[in-house]
């Protein structure tokens, strides 16, 4: 029945999709971490008017040449085209369509890149002190996401180019991330506590599980959440029945992020305690209810349930409308 979860406990992002031929014709998101020591990539330029908050990332002389390498990647493999691309300043990302089935792995050509990055920054500056005690710019490995199901590329693509955005909220707004907000979720309003940034991530899944699906359709969604999870996505849901919560519990285990949705709202004074606390500072969980609070404990309605259901696959299928306390996010 559900497939095995995979751990991502190891720091280098080597686990890879068993569905996948890393061989075949399809699209990633490949995700490169610094290593520990390197000069940043970019910095962050922005500023936040009426209509929002706008960023981008300006590259460093480093991370010139990682945009360089990553752009001239279909040169050495005319089969590959980047169809997006930002360097962060401690990271980078970038969408690559491998358009024809290959004898060359996907993580032969992520290597190359890296290896090939390296040897020009060294060339630029030899005495990288990065470079002479690890050999690299760049931490081992990569984090890779699959486009496996309709719409997901725009997903994707927004996701990359709107990362210097999303950095420059959580350095320039933290009182966003730390306290109760009010947030308009495509013109409806709710509480929330925690990071809302996950609600605009590019690899998001709500969990429902329910006694009427058949056993192909239960599988096809163990199937998906494994998916999100190994690309440490987000799982969102009210998290209602046991194997829900078990599945939130795997997600968590293996790096993914949550979103949860509750009935009840709470106070202005709110602060979540114990795991949900050390999660909200990792910026792994948001919590969304409905802005009315009560102050004794009710009896979730069944209609309450599907309400809450609902607002979680909204939240997953992405093209939201968002602000908080009418700001454009």
């Amino acid at each position: 029945m559900p497939s095995p979860y995979l751990s991502r406990k190891n720091p280098d992002f080597l686990a890879r999709a068993s569905w996948n031929d890393y061989y075949g014709r399809r699209i990633y998101m490949f995700t490169i971490t610094a290593a520990k020591g390197a000069p940043r990539f970019s910095r962050i330029e922005g500023n936040i008017g009426p209509q929002g908050a706008e960023a981008r990332a300006v590259p460093t002389p480093v991370g010139e040449i990682i945009a360089s390498r990553v752009s001239a990647l279909h040169v050495r493999y005319p089969f590959a085209d980047i169809l997006s691309s930002v360097v962060m300043p401690d990271h980078i990302h970038f969408v690559i369509f491998v358009k024809e089935k290959t004898n060359i792995d996907l993580g032969h050509i992520v290597g190359s890149l890296k290896q090939l990055c390296d040897k020009e920054i060294q060339k630029a500056f030899p005495d990288l002190p990065v470079l002479r005690e690890s050999g690299s710019v760049f931490t081992k490995g990569f984090n890779d996401r699959i486009v496996y199901k309709e719409g997901q590329l725009n997903n994707f693509n927004r996701y990359v180019a709107d990362n210097p955005r999303r950095l420059y909220l959580k350095q320039t707004r933290p009182e966003f991330f730390n306290r109760r907000i009010t947030l308009l979720i495509n013109g409806k309003e709710y509480n929330a506590f925690g990071n809302f940034l996950l609600l605009r991530h590019c690899l998001t899944s709500a969990v429902r599980l329910s006694r009427t699906f058949s056993e192909e359709e239960t599988r096809r969604r163990y199937s998906e959440w494994e998916e999100v999870m190994r690309g440490r996505g987000v799982i969102v849901s009210p998290f209602i029945s046991k194997p829900e919560k078990a599945v939130r519990d795997k997600g968590l285990e293996a790096g993914a992020s949550v979103i949860h949705i509750v009935p009840d709202g709470f106070p202005e004074r709110f602060k979540p305690s114990g795991r949900d606390f050390d999660l909200c500072a990792e910026g792994r969980l948001l919590i969304v209810s409905p802005t009315v609070t009560s102050c004794r404990r009710q009896t979730v309605s069944r209609e309450t349930c599907l309400a809450m259901n609902r607002l979680a696959e909204e939240i997953a299928a992405g093209e939201l409308a968002l602000s908080v306390r009418g700001a454009a996010l």
